[in-house]
Formats: structure tokens, C-alpha cells, sequence
């Protein structure tokens, strides 16, 4: 929570007065784990959720401003999470993780959200 909320949080935060005046744009790097529950990733899924619940919310809030919120929902990316994820008890999991499909690099996912992010319709 403390990453990958409240950094979030706290970023959009400090930049929110400068995103308006600028019309800006907020690139979120949620999850699948945002949207849906996975096995094995309670404290990670809590998390996401969490951004996805305040990002859909400031979106709605910031209607008109100019200021666009992009929230990316990725599926699986390779990191270390996967050898550090805390389950339920706090503790790191033994629970087989869930996954579906391949799982993409962070090079290739960052990619994938600059292409989205050109590729926006332009607002006012």
C-alpha cells in the first residue's frame, strides 16, 4: 500500500495543481489485479484496487479540466514480485501464484503504454 497507493497518491497530490494548469496527463500503472482477484496476491490486489478506485474517481472529478488520467491495466509483467507476494497472513505466499497467458517484460509494457498515450484522442 504504501508504494503502490500511497506513492501514487501522494505524487498526483503534489503535481494535481500543475496537471490542471497544464492540462496534463496521469499515466496509471495498474493491473489486472485492479479489476479482478488473484490467488496468491491479496495484499498486491488491494492495492491496485485501491488505485483503481481513486484514479476512476478523479477522472470523473476532473471532467472538463483538461487534465486526461490514463489508467493501463496490464496482465502479467515479469518481475521480482512474484518471489516476494504476501498472502493473506502477511507472510510471503507459498499459494501457487495464478497466471494466465505469457508475461510481458516492463520494457515491453512501458512501450505498450507510451504507444497508448501518443495515441489519445487530443482533449480540451
Amino acid at each position: 500500500m504504501d508504494v503502490n497507493f500511497f506513492g501514487a497518491l501522494q505524487c498526483t497530490k503534489v503535481a494535481l495543481a500543475s496537471l490542471i494548469e497544464r492540462q496534463g496527463t496521469i499515466i496509471v500503472i495498474e493491473s489486472l489485479a485492479g479489476v479482478a482477484p488473484l490467488l496468491g496476491r491479496s495484499g498486491y490486489c488491494a492495492s491496485k484496487h485501491a488505485l483503481h478506485g481513486l484514479f476512476t474517481s478523479l477522472r470523473a472529478e476532473l471532467i472538463g479540466s483538461g487534465v486526461h488520467i490514463m489508467i493501463v491495466c496490464p496482465g502479467f509483467v515479469k518481475t521480482n514480485l512474484q518471489t516476494r507476494a504476501l498472502g493473506a497472513d502477511g507472510h510471503v505466499t507459498r499459494h501457487p501464484q495464478s497466471t494466465v497467458g505469457r508475461q510481458d517484460s516492463p520494457a515491453r509494457l512501458a512501450l505498450l503504454a507510451w504507444r497508448a498515450w501518443d495515441a489519445k484522442p487530443q482533449r480540451n
